[in-house]
C-alpha cells in the first residue's frame, strides 16, 4: 500500500473545512452585528414615538394618549436617519410598536452557497408612554 501524497489530500480537506467555518463564523458576526444596529434605530424610533402625547388627553384625566399622526412622523424622523428597507409604525393608545426590515449580504458563504440571496434581518421594539408625578 502506497501512502504518499495523502496529506495533501488531508490538508486539502482541512483547508476547506476551515474556509466554510470562517465564512459562516464571519457572516454570522456580519448578520448580529447588522441586528444589533438595526435595533438601537428602531429603539430610538419607538422612544420617539412615544414623545407624542396627546396633552389635553392627559390634563383631562383621560390618561395617557399617543397623537398617532405626530407618534408615526416622529418615528419615521428617526428612522429616516439610516434607512431600513421597509418599516412600520403602529400606535395603539400610549404604546408605539416600530419594526424595520434591512438585508445583510453574504461575504465568504456567497463562494459556498449558490444563490445570491442576502439575509433579511428584521427588528420589532415596544416603547409604552408613562407619567410619573
Amino acid at each position: 500500500m502506497n501512502d504518499r501524497g495523502s496529506i495533501i489530500l488531508w490538508l486539502l480537506g482541512l483547508v476547506l473545512f476551515l474556509f466554510g467555518l470562517g465564512g459562516i463564523v464571519l457572516d454570522l458576526w456580519r448578520v448580529l452585528g447588522e441586528r444589533a444596529e438595526l435595533a438601537v434605530l428602531v429603539d430610538s424610533a419607538a422612544v420617539a414615538a412615544t414623545s407624542a402625547v396627546d396633552e389635553s388627553s392627559l390634563r383631562a384625566g383621560d390618561g395617557i394618549v399617543l397623537v398617532e399622526a405626530d407618534a408615526r412622523r416622529r418615528a419615521l424622523v428617526v428612522l429616516a436617519a439610516d434607512p431600513p428597507l421597509r418599516s412600520a409604525v403602529t400606535v395603539a393608545g400610549p404604546t408605539a410598536t416600530v419594526t424595520a426590515e434591512r438585508e445583510a449580504s453574504l461575504t465568504l458563504l456567497r463562494v459556498l452557497v449558490p444563490d445570491d440571496r442576502p439575509v433579511l434581518v428584521r427588528v420589532t421594539s415596544s416603547a409604552t408612554a408613562e407619567f410619573r408625578p
